[in-house]
């Protein structure tokens, strides 16, 4: 589990590092706000298109090399990101990026779930999601930071960290096993994304939130400082979420975990929202404080959800519900992204894309209440 959690932090990191601090550098290099999140959707996109075909590519090639080859092509283009001056090799760097990213995530996934037994599940989830959050909370905000102060070249540097996880990989995959991932039929996939509906649409909504905040508030921040506190507090909130939900959904199920979390996202964001039309202290304080409550929220719904999504499919199908519940992550960022750069496009504003992001956060809560009623009915 330790080279687990190893591999995810750095993935993490390469990640979070660039994901507020491209929009950030394009702005300051003259690009449009409204166009300032291409790269990131590029990426996402990227990411979104591969996650589908992982299980069939470990059929092929198995989860070592297929987890191999993601660290490196979200690893090594890092570098090159920070020293190209061009947009059309920028935008390629980041779709090369996005695969390894989608790779790399759905077969952590996989491994997570099948290192230790269904039980301990929420555990293991938490370890890993505190690892992976815990990346975010300290490199966010230091890609922002870094690129604020002109150093967006150790910031791409900073992203050839996944490289750095091909050994314990390697470590990792010599671990005995619980059960194996793959095997699920055609149908029994299709059920199985059935099952899971509900779960992934939760994510999904949420994490809208979680990629409208980390890419538009250093633009519309008060200062910068406001930013990176905000950044930095939301990841804070998310580490301590994750780390602390994943034992309690093994008790208690997701019956009641899910629909309180989805509040606490909802309400986050709409604060930052509302804080942003005003330039006052208090504001400013408001701003992180709503980023704080926005964390704690995604870190126990991304927690809760992913549980939930292993529970609900037959073993075979644990590469499925990995899959699912990593792309629902990412096209909820990427639709977040993207309804930002709209927002600012149609001169709605950054605090007007945040209230609209936040109230389509609020309309997901019956399902996930409708997740906790199967929990109650034994399936969960």
């Amino acid at each position: 589990m330790r080279d687990l959690m190893a591999i995810t932090a750095l993935d993490t990191m390469s990640y979070t590092v660039m994901l507020a601090a491209i929009p950030l550098w394009q702005v300051q290099s003259g690009q449009a706000k409204a166009l300032a999140g291409v790269y990131t959707v590029a990426m996402l996109v990227a990411t979104l298109i591969t996650q589908p075909m992982v299980p069939k590519l470990i059929g092929r090639a198995g989860t070592l090399r297929v987890q191999v080859g993601g660290l490196v092509a979200l690893g090594v283009p890092g570098p090159l990101l920070g020293i190209s001056h061009s947009p059309e090799i920028d935008i390629a760097l980041s779709i090369v990026r996005g695969a390894g990213f989608g790779a790399a995530t759905v077969v952590g996934g996989i491994l997570g779930a099948t290192l230790v037994p269904r039980d301990r599940h929420g555990e293991s989830v938490g370890l890993t999601g505190a690892a992976s959050s815990l990346a975010s909370l300290v490199f966010l905000p230091a890609g922002v930071a870094l690129t604020h102060a002109g150093h967006f070249d150790v910031v791409g540097w900073l992203g050839f960290a996944p490289v750095l996880g091909i050994y314990p990989a390697v470590l990792l995959h010599r671990a005995p096993r619980w059960a194996l991932e793959l095997g699920s039929s055609r149908r029994q996939g299709r059920q199985s994304l059935k099952a899971i509906a509900s779960v992934t649409v939760s994510l999904f909504v949420v994490t809208m939130a979680l990629g409208a905040v980390s890419s538009y508030l250093p633009i519309d921040a008060p200062t910068a400082l406001t930013a990176t506190t905000g950044l930095f507090g939301m990841g804070g909130a998310a580490v301590l979420a994750r780390s602390l939900v994943g034992r309690l959904v093994d008790r208690k199920g997701t019956a009641k975990v899910l629909p309180v979390a989805t509040v606490l996202t909802a309400s986050g964001i709409l604060m930052v929202a509302a804080s942003l039309f005003s330039r006052s202290t208090a504001a400013e304080v408001a701003v992180v404080a709503g980023c704080v409550v926005l964390g704690a929220g995604c870190g126990a719904v991304q927690t809760s959800t992913m549980v939930a999504a292993f529970a609900k499919v037959p073993q075979a199908s644990i590469s499925t519900a990995s899959a699912a519940w990593n792309f629902s992550y990412d096209i909820g960022t990427a639709l977040g992204v993207s309804v930002m750069s709209l927002s600012v496009a149609v001169q709605l504003g950054i605090p007007g894309g945040f209230s609209v992001v936040g109230l389509a956060v609020l309309l997901t809560i019956p399902a996930g209440r409708r997740s906790g009623r199967l929990r109650s009915r034994g399936r969960i």
